[in-house]
Protein backbone atom coordinates (compact mmCIF):
# COMPACT_ATOMS: atom_id res chain seq x y z
CA UNK A 1 0.00 0.00 0.00
CA UNK A 2 1.18 3.48 -1.62
CA UNK A 3 2.47 6.13 1.78
CA UNK A 4 1.63 9.17 -1.56
CA UNK A 5 -1.30 11.04 -0.96
CA UNK A 6 -3.72 9.63 -3.35
CA UNK A 7 -5.07 12.86 -4.59
CA UNK A 8 -1.07 13.55 -5.63
CA UNK A 9 -1.18 10.12 -7.02
CA UNK A 10 -4.38 10.83 -9.17
CA UNK A 11 -2.69 13.88 -10.51
CA UNK A 12 0.41 12.81 -11.30
CA UNK A 13 -1.92 9.98 -13.37
CA UNK A 14 -3.31 12.29 -15.01
CA UNK A 15 -0.54 14.43 -16.28
CA UNK A 16 1.49 11.31 -16.97
CA UNK A 17 -1.76 10.80 -19.41
CA UNK A 18 -1.33 14.00 -20.45
CA UNK A 19 2.47 14.13 -21.24
CA UNK A 20 2.35 10.87 -23.35
CA UNK A 21 -1.03 11.95 -25.04
CA UNK A 22 -2.54 8.28 -23.98
CA UNK A 23 0.27 6.46 -26.04
CA UNK A 24 1.46 4.54 -22.95
CA UNK A 25 -0.77 2.79 -20.26
CA UNK A 26 -1.60 4.18 -16.91
CA UNK A 27 -1.01 1.64 -14.31
CA UNK A 28 -3.72 2.37 -11.69
CA UNK A 29 -2.41 4.70 -8.89
CA UNK A 30 -2.04 2.34 -5.89
CA UNK A 31 -0.64 -1.04 -7.70
CA UNK A 32 2.87 -0.68 -7.94
CA UNK A 33 5.14 1.52 -5.94
CA UNK A 34 7.60 2.36 -8.68
CA UNK A 35 4.69 3.69 -10.53
CA UNK A 36 3.50 5.60 -7.58
CA UNK A 37 6.81 7.55 -6.97
CA UNK A 38 6.81 8.21 -10.56
CA UNK A 39 3.48 9.67 -10.74
CA UNK A 40 3.94 11.69 -7.21
CA UNK A 41 7.94 12.92 -8.58
CA UNK A 42 7.96 13.43 -11.58
CA UNK A 43 4.59 14.17 -12.80
CA UNK A 44 2.42 15.48 -10.20
CA UNK A 45 5.23 17.61 -9.64
CA UNK A 46 8.26 17.97 -12.00
CA UNK A 47 5.81 17.67 -15.19
CA UNK A 48 3.80 20.22 -13.57
CA UNK A 49 5.55 23.22 -12.07
CA UNK A 50 4.64 26.19 -13.33
CA UNK A 51 8.49 27.41 -14.87
CA UNK A 52 8.56 25.48 -17.81
CA UNK A 53 5.74 24.68 -20.77
CA UNK A 54 5.00 21.02 -21.61
CA UNK A 55 7.02 21.66 -25.05
CA UNK A 56 10.20 23.02 -22.90
CA UNK A 57 10.29 19.92 -20.78
CA UNK A 58 9.62 17.71 -24.00
CA UNK A 59 12.74 19.42 -25.67
CA UNK A 60 15.27 18.97 -23.06
CA UNK A 61 13.56 15.32 -22.37
CA UNK A 62 14.40 15.18 -25.83
CA UNK A 63 17.96 15.86 -25.56
CA UNK A 64 18.80 14.00 -23.04
CA UNK A 65 17.41 10.82 -24.04
CA UNK A 66 19.43 11.70 -27.34
CA UNK A 67 22.57 12.15 -25.72
CA UNK A 68 22.00 8.73 -24.32
CA UNK A 69 21.15 7.09 -27.32
CA UNK A 70 17.65 5.63 -26.53
CA UNK A 71 16.35 5.77 -29.69
CA UNK A 72 12.97 3.56 -28.43
CA UNK A 73 11.89 6.44 -25.50
CA UNK A 74 13.20 8.87 -27.99
CA UNK A 75 10.43 7.66 -30.44
CA UNK A 76 7.55 7.89 -27.22
CA UNK A 77 8.30 11.18 -26.41
CA UNK A 78 8.17 12.40 -30.16
CA UNK A 79 5.27 10.65 -30.76
CA UNK A 80 3.59 12.38 -27.44
CA UNK A 81 5.20 15.90 -28.72
CA UNK A 82 3.89 15.00 -32.65
CA UNK A 83 0.54 14.34 -31.41
CA UNK A 84 -0.09 16.72 -28.75
CA UNK A 85 0.85 19.83 -31.01
CA UNK A 86 4.55 20.02 -29.25
CA UNK A 87 6.63 20.23 -32.33
CA UNK A 88 5.67 20.05 -36.35
CA UNK A 89 7.18 17.54 -38.80
CA UNK A 90 9.60 20.12 -39.54
CA UNK A 91 10.66 20.99 -36.07
CA UNK A 92 11.48 17.20 -34.89
CA UNK A 93 13.36 16.61 -38.00
CA UNK A 94 15.30 20.14 -37.54
CA UNK A 95 16.26 18.65 -33.54
CA UNK A 96 17.85 15.72 -34.71
CA UNK A 97 19.73 18.02 -37.13
CA UNK A 98 20.48 20.41 -34.25
CA UNK A 99 21.73 17.18 -31.90
CA UNK A 100 24.08 15.68 -34.40
CA UNK A 101 26.95 18.24 -33.67
CA UNK A 102 26.63 17.61 -29.72
CA UNK A 103 25.58 14.02 -29.12
CA UNK A 104 27.69 13.08 -32.15
CA UNK A 105 26.86 12.30 -35.76
CA UNK A 106 27.29 8.19 -34.95
CA UNK A 107 24.92 7.89 -31.82
CA UNK A 108 22.29 10.68 -33.12
CA UNK A 109 22.57 8.78 -37.27
CA UNK A 110 20.22 6.34 -35.87
CA UNK A 111 17.49 8.99 -34.49
CA UNK A 112 16.74 10.14 -37.80
CA UNK A 113 15.19 7.42 -39.33
CA UNK A 114 13.37 6.67 -35.97
CA UNK A 115 11.76 9.94 -36.22
CA UNK A 116 10.73 9.37 -40.00
CA UNK A 117 9.24 6.59 -38.69
CA UNK A 118 7.33 8.26 -35.96
CA UNK A 119 6.17 10.68 -38.08
CA UNK A 120 5.10 8.57 -40.88
CA UNK A 121 2.90 6.71 -37.74
CA UNK A 122 1.46 9.54 -36.54
CA UNK A 123 0.35 10.40 -40.21
CA UNK A 124 -1.41 7.18 -40.63
CA UNK A 125 -2.66 7.39 -37.27
CA UNK A 126 -4.43 10.60 -38.10
CA UNK A 127 -5.84 9.69 -41.62
CA UNK A 128 -7.31 6.34 -40.22
CA UNK A 129 -8.87 8.63 -37.54
CA UNK A 130 -10.32 10.89 -40.07
CA UNK A 131 -11.67 8.27 -41.90
CA UNK A 132 -12.98 6.27 -38.94
CA UNK A 133 -15.29 10.02 -38.27
CA UNK A 134 -15.88 10.60 -41.94
CA UNK A 135 -17.16 7.64 -42.81
CA UNK A 136 -19.07 6.57 -39.30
Amino acid sequence: MSEIDPDRLARGAAVYEEVYAGGLPVVPPGSMAFTDLMYAQLFAEQWSRPGLAHRDRRLLTLGVIAAIGDTDTWAIHLEAALRRGELTVEEAREAVIHLAPYVGYPRISPFAGRTEAVIAAVARSRAEDGQAQGGA
